[in-house]
């Protein structure tokens, strides 16, 4: 374990929303986090859930702080989700719970093959499902450029262990198994990783075979699955690149190229409803126009778009490019692949390769020189701290924020790197860029807590910058944190459209001790509104609202009013016995 590892609570806060912080810290206090194991700088437990029984955690550690963060939950809103917050709480103030543990090779290298054999012997027997998992695992090549298979993989094998993972939902209520389609996705995300081992290997036939598999499965699955989320499209459109690759470098006769191509043609055709055929049109084209073809054909997807201005031409092309830039690296091909890269305007995988060949001073300057976006000088920036070059990616990142682009990711990135480094005035320069674009309680509280004493004259400026924004529920969330009460609820009242309910409930659970008054008309008229549309799917909701209108009541002193008022709604609604089941509860 690293010696000095940088992390505190206010490094937590400033990297998630505060929602997510306070839920975190509710788990962390309800010892929701269980299972807690440390291998290396690699955080490992499980933490409750609401839609499952629990969820896996993982968390990485350098000496900045937090590099990686993954949870098997479906938030998808920015930040650390409550559950990796609650196990870098657990981490912070109780260290002594995680159980250091040895690295399974490690583990297993004392046992003899018979031992290991027999041991294997009894997990299968004692979890059948791991059979087609391990019988794919056994095809894989070991050992990266030790190719020496010289018999197929099993397709049917794959198929099997494909059409279990799709179906393993099938049992599942629809809502529940909604919420368990980026488990199941990512079961399909092992066996591309499968696919991509074999790519790897110089074994390009046998990742064909498996990538052909999954997208024919995939495609006779999908209507029956709720991709309302879209994970799975994602993934179909994650298989665009290997399978470009598989198919520039696997050893194809011509008619087995027209094979291939007529087969994905089908495929994207049946995909093309609901829309996630893009990813089989790059694999179309590389079997069409094999390594060195130019210009669309005029066959299928692969067809020029009339109207486009030329931009599916070029989105195939630079599919392609990236394709066999892939290829090339896997082959060793150095000077054809920064010459291709420099050529095509690659300068992002040119600058990092660089960095891969140790050249870090010239991938430095190529990135500085070349790079013209924010995202750009993000990947190569968080290519060096990888290499350890933290100082150089700090430099390049403060660089970056200076491009075009989106600068929130980076600036997100990048502020908690600066702060853990020691340069205070950096990071507060890097969250002022990330709040001008995506403002946020919780980092503007990290403002707040960075500018130190120079805060009142750059809150101003902040304040500025977030009226701007136009992001009512930041700014409100604000003025609430300042305790500016009639402020928040003048945002709350200007509020109109999609999520004015959330904002108005926000704003009313915290003036309630200090403007009952606003609280009761704006939850009266919540409730009553509700009712109206005499929908018994409603009268939770208007109950919900009721609540709130009676603590305000209680708050200000007038029980007496809100039994008069409650009484008024349970005579004016006496035939409603769905509303008075509600009623009688409050």
């Amino acid at each position: 374990m690293t010696s000095a590892i940088n992390l505190t609570e206010a490094m937590i806060r400033s990297a998630c929303a505060p929602q997510s912080f306070e839920r975190g810290q509710e788990y962390y206090h309800s010892d929701a986090i269980y299972n807690t194991v440390r291998l290396g700088n690699l955080l490992i437990a499980d933490c409750e859930g609401t839609s499952a029984p629990c969820y896996r955690v993982q968390v990485g550690l350098d000496e900045a702080g937090v590099h990686s963060a993954a949870c098997t939950c479906p938030y998808d809103w920015g930040g650390y989700c409550k559950h990796i917050v609650a196990l870098l709480l657990t981490y912070i103030h109780e260290p002594e719970l995680f159980v250091e543990r040895s690295e399974p090779e490690d583990l297993l290298a004392p046992l003899s093959r018979e031992d290991l054999v027999k041991l294997m012997g009894k997990l299968l027997r004692r979890q059948p499902d791991l059979y087609d998992w391990l019988e794919a695992e056994i095809q894989k090549p070991q050992r990266k450029g030790k190719h020496t298979r010289t018999a197929p993989v099993s397709a049917q094998g794959y198929r099997r262990q494909i059409s279990s993972i799709l179906h393993s939902l099938d049992r599942m209520r629809p809502s529940q198994a909604y919420w368990h389609m980026d488990e199941m996705v990512g079961q399909l995300g092992e066996v591309q990783g499968s696919a991509r081992q074999f790519l790897e290997n110089g074994d390009a036939q046998s990742a064909l075979t498996i990538l052909m598999a999954l997208v024919e499965e995939v495609s006779s699955q999908y209507e029956l699955l709720d991709d309302s989320n879209g994970t799975l499209g994602g993934f179909m459109d994650d298989l665009r690149l290997p399978l470009a690759e598989a198919i520039l470098s696997a050893d194809m006769a011509e008619t087995e190229r027209e094979a291939i191509s007529s087969k994905l043609e089908e495929l994207a055709a049946h995909l093309s409803d609901y829309g996630i055929e893009e990813a089989l049109n790059v694999a179309i084209a590389a079997a069409v126009r094999g390594w060195s073809g130019g210009e669309a054909g005029a066959r299928g997807a692969v067809q020029a778009r009339e109207g486009d201005g030329g931009k599916w031409e070029a989105w195939i092309s630079a599919s392609l490019n990236e394709a066999k830039l892939n290829v090339l690296q896997r082959r060793g091909e150095v000077e054809a692949y920064l010459a291709l890269a420099r050529s095509a305007g690659h300068y992002t995988r040119y600058a990092a390769k660089l960095l891969d060949l140790g050249r870090i001073d010239e991938g430095v300057a190529t990135a500085m020189a070349h790079l013209t976006t924010a995202e750009e000088a993000l990947v190569i920036a968080q290519r060096l701290r990888e290499l350890g070059r933290v100082q150089e990616a700090i430099r390049l990142g403060e660089h970056g924020l200076s491009l075009a682009g989106e600068k929130y990711e980076l600036a997100r990135w990048l502020g908690p790197l600066e702060e853990g480094c020691g340069y205070p005035d950096k990071a507060l320069h890097a969250y002022l860029v990330g709040f001008a674009e995506g403002p946020s309680l919780s980092d503007y509280s990290t403002i707040q807590r960075l500018a130190g004493p120079t805060w009142n004259d750059l809150k101003p400026k902040v304040m500025e910058m977030l009226r701007i924004s136009h992001n009512t529920d930041a700014l409100a969330d604000v003025l609430l944190a300042e305790g500016e009460w009639d402020a928040a609820i003048g945002v709350a009242d200007e509020k109109k459209g999609w999520g004015y309910s959330s904002l108005v409930e926000k704003v009313a659970d915290a003036v309630v001790p200090h403007r009952p008054d606003w609280v009761i008309k704006v939850c009266r008229r919540q409730a009553e509104e509700l009712i109206e549309t005499r929908q018994s799917k409603h009268y939770g909701a208007a109950a919900h609202w009721l609540t709130k209108m009676k603590a305000a009541f209680v708050s200000r002193g007038l029980e007496r009013e809100w039994k008069d008022y409650l009484e008024e709604l349970r005579n004016k609604y006496s035939r409603r016995p769905a509303l008075q089941a509600e009623l009688r509860r409050l």
